[in-house]
């Protein structure tokens, strides 16, 4: 009975950490309500759960807002581009598919390329910017560099991203726990296990004359990536 609540055995410590993310689910919904705010909302996502994978379980709420405010403009440069390249990319496919021939059929096969690709640099783009103190040139250099220097790691992101979102849709049964699971740690949970890949990526790159400077951020030049032997 003392093992059951014990707080330090795996259930409490499971359950301690669902309540985390669902916490820090709510607080990425919340600032990414003003869509021009998401950018900085997915940097502070990352931010936290890099931190939750080093031990550093507390002040959630600290942590994503002080993230938010330190990259708000950084992240919203980055992100508004993205954001209109995807709705670009996705209008362009829904068009295709109204049309047919041989030559719709190679448009939309390279649409879908761009897809894959923008999705594969959209893994790492803003958990960059939370870890690495750059330029917004440099940070989206430095992902692309990540996208074909961690080709297994990437297809593993792109996966569970994909797969988080395309099986709700299955039936109306999977759409609605699907839609329940999103809205209560659906983002946190997605991120924390990308985090959980990046973490060990960036942890390559990490200037060794830096390592006890700072836990959360590290400075780096834009040929980062380079540096892996």
């Amino acid at each position: 009975m003392d093992t059951i609540f014990n707080v330090d055995n795996i259930v409490w410590r499971t359950l301690s950490k669902l309540g985390d993310l669902m916490f820090l689910n709510f607080l990425f919904m919340l600032c990414c309500l003003p869509i021009f705010t998401a950018g900085a909302s997915l940097t502070a996502l990352s931010y936290v759960t890099l931190a939750m994978h080093d031990g550093q379980d507390g002040y959630i709420a600290r942590r994503f807002f002080k993230s938010f405010r330190q990259n708000f403009k950084q992240a919203t440069c980055i992100w508004i581009p993205m954001l209109l390249i995807g709705v670009a990319l996705i209008a362009d496919l829904l068009i295709l598919r109204r049309s047919e021939g041989t030559m719709v059929m190679s448009l939309t096969i390279c649409i879908v390329v761009f897809i894959v690709i923008y999705c594969m640099v959209f893994c790492y783009m803003f958990a960059l910017l939370a870890k690495f103190e750059t330029t917004v040139k440099g940070n989206v250099a430095n992902a692309f560099r990540l996208v074909i220097s961690h080709i297994p790691q990437t297809l593993s992101m792109l996966i569970a991203g994909a797969g988080a979102v395309i099986l709700p849709l299955i039936n109306s049964t999977t759409l609605m726990w699907g839609m329940l699971i999103w809205l209560l740690c659906g983002f946190s949970l997605l991120s924390f296990y990308n985090t959980s890949i990046l973490r060990r990526i960036f942890q390559k790159y990490i200037p060794e004359e830096e390592e006890e400077t700072d836990p959360d951020k590290w400075n780096v030049d834009e040929t980062m990536p380079k540096e892996e032997k």
